[in-house]
């Protein structure tokens, strides 16, 4: 009897039920027959990891190679950071400087302190010198353009654009192909140190309107299906206590339609009949409900005037209300997809950036279609040189989203069923969480945010290992992006457990270039892979992205103590 699409997709969802595990202790909660035979631990606790001589920061000595100049640089630098009105007063100062003409001295001050420690450079060849200091330390690097766009500038962009679709997206166009451009030079300089990788903005091709518009769609739709009552429901895993559980729901075919018809007038029967059950699941829907499925689109065109069902129109929540929306979409998707065969070509790897939620659900889409045309299989063709899967463009999920933990599970499913890919992935916890915040409280949806950090922080290790659980038995490839040292440590044992050594190439460790500079020479200095995340660009647009970085994560910058601390003790070895 053949397998109906949702019992498939639990098939391919279905795992042990994990907890992430205290640490010393994970290996019962793996399966020894899918796994490599264990490795003593170099500690039993996280905590424990760092007093290990070969990772405390007295033997890594993470600042050793600076001058003294430079160290005295850094440590002014981050004994400002400490000063929290610094960074809620200088878009202020920025703007007071650039009204009074003062901007060049600024610029000049800023550009030899705050952006010397934190960025790599002006111009993509700047950035040579800060790679080859992080390679003498074998440390990869991430190139990051610091260009994006923000849900302001979407809602004017839509109201203020010409009207003619052929002119938005010869606009589109035009600046999508700029930033290929650009990018192109610095994949080009990635490839000089292997094992590097690039950031990618979907946000800085891809016009901001129209990524809102897509992702308010794809809401639709998602809500569509949870106003349907589920035939049976499957709970993938079990998660600590306060973070969200992931489930597989089955609705009844019929009802799915019904609900979808209220949103979308145009859609009929044929739009939903793929497979051949009465029923869908949530994955199918997302491989379907895709801006690739060009068939589906003139059904998702809602009219404007319907587009809110009786509601005052607002630029934020409306859904795609116009074919030029897709045509768009297709002309910068070339641009993108050119961006990830040209990475291909060189041997660098492509992160696409996770960004607000008001994107995310458009971004998703876009970067899991590349993943698919990009990150083969072993069976298939574009494997590597040793015949194993190819990894080519990682996605990035956010764990202190409410939803983030199950997006990820999901995709996982869906790379793993029918048609799928080499599943990689970027973890982070998120750089948002004030705007996300004040725009749910502004628009009356429900906070998207974990309420306690704790929340986060357990959703996070949890998909850290149960992405490890996996790679310990297939292809694919995890990014640990995070300046948490419990976390870090709890993935590296965690890997020992798991039989995988630091260099097997499925795992690598990520900070902020001039954050954490201990945890990650540490990391490099043990075996383990790791790159610093690298931005650059002219200083008038990284100050004000670094300050985002700031104001978004206050977090991170209180994290700087203990950079302060290394930097005071090699500063004091030189004055002996």
């Amino acid at each position: 009897m053949l397998a109906t699409p949702a019992a498939a997709c639990r098939r391919r969802l279905a795992c042990p039920s994990v907890r992430p595990p205290p640490v010393g202790a994970a290996a019962a909660s793996f399966s020894a027959a899918a796994t490599p035979q264990p490795r003593p631990p170099v500690a039993r606790d996280p905590d424990e990891l760092w007093s290990v001589p070969s990772w405390s920061s007295a033997v890594v000595r993470p600042y050793k190679d600076k001058s003294l100049g430079e160290l005295l640089n850094s440590y002014a630098v981050l004994r400002l950071c400490e000063f929290p009105p610094l960074v809620s007063m200088a878009p202020t100062l920025l703007s007071i400087a650039h009204k009074t003409g003062t901007a060049p001295v600024m610029d000049f001050g800023v550009k030899h302190t705050f952006y010397k420690h934190f960025c790599g450079g002006e111009t993509v060849s700047d950035v040579l010198p800060t790679m080859s200091k992080l390679k003498n330390r074998n440390l990869g690097s991430i190139l990051d353009l610091a260009i994006e766009a923000d849900v302001k500038t979407a809602v004017q962009k839509s109201e203020a654009v010409s009207t003619d679709s052929d002119a938005i997206v010869a606009s589109a166009k035009k600046t999508s192909s700029y930033i290929l451009r650009l990018m192109k030079e610095s994949i080009s300089t990635a490839s000089e140190n292997p094992g590097s990788y690039i950031a990618a903005k979907v946000t800085a091709y891809v016009p901001p309107d129209v990524l809102l518009r897509w992702t308010n769609s794809l809401r639709l739709v998602r809500e569509a299906f949870d106003a349907c009552k589920p035939v049976h429901t499957t709970t993938l895993s079990d998660v600590p206590p306060g973070v969200l559980a992931t489930n597989v729901a089955n609705v009844s075919r019929a009802d799915f339609l019904a609900q979808l018809q209220k949103r979308f007038p145009k859609l009929t029967s044929e739009h939903v009949s793929w497979g051949n059950s009465e029923n869908v699941d949530w994955c199918s829907v997302l491989d379907h409900f895709t801006f690739a499925n060009k068939a589906l689109r003139p059904a998702l065109v809602v009219p404007a005037a319907s587009a809110q069902a009786g509601a005052a129109p607002r630029p934020e929540l409306q859904p795609v209300t116009d074919a030029t929306d897709f045509a768009v979409l297709d002309a910068v998707y070339e641009d993108l997809h050119a961006l990830a065969a040209y990475a291909a070509e060189t041997g660098v790897k492509v992160m696409v950036d996770a960004e607000q939620t008001y994107f995310q659900r458009a971004i998703d889409d876009i970067s899991n279609s590349l993943c698919r045309s990009f990150n083969t299989r072993a069976a298939g063709t574009g494997t590597d040189a040793g015949g194993r899967s190819r990894v080519v463009v990682l996605n990035t999920y956010q764990m202190y989203l409410v939803d983030g933990l199950a997006r990820l599970q999901m995709d996982h499913a869906r790379a793993n069923g029918p048609n799928g890919w080499t599943f990689a992935a970027k973890i982070v916890r998120g750089a948002y969480l004030v705007s996300e915040r004040e725009r749910a409280a502004a628009l009356g949806y429900a906070d998207p945010v974990h309420k306690t950090a704790a929340d986060t922080h357990a959703a996070y290790d949890f998909a850290a290992v149960f992405v490890l659980r996996h790679l310990a038995a297939a292809d694919g490839e995890l990014v640990v992006a995070t300046h948490n040292k419990t976390s870090v440590a709890k993935t590296v044992l965690a890997m020992g457990e798991l039989g995988m050594d630091g260099d097997c190439g499925k795992v690598s460790f990520a900070q902020l270039l001039g954050m954490r500079d201990a945890t990650s020479m540490a990391l490099a200095a043990n075996g383990f892979r790791c790159a610093k995340y690298v931005p650059y660009g002219p200083v008038e647009v990284c100050v004000p992205y670094l300050l985002r970085r700031a104001q978004e994560n206050s977090t991170v910058l209180g994290g700087v103590g203990e950079d302060k601390r290394d930097l005071e003790a090699e500063i004091s070895r030189r004055l002996r």
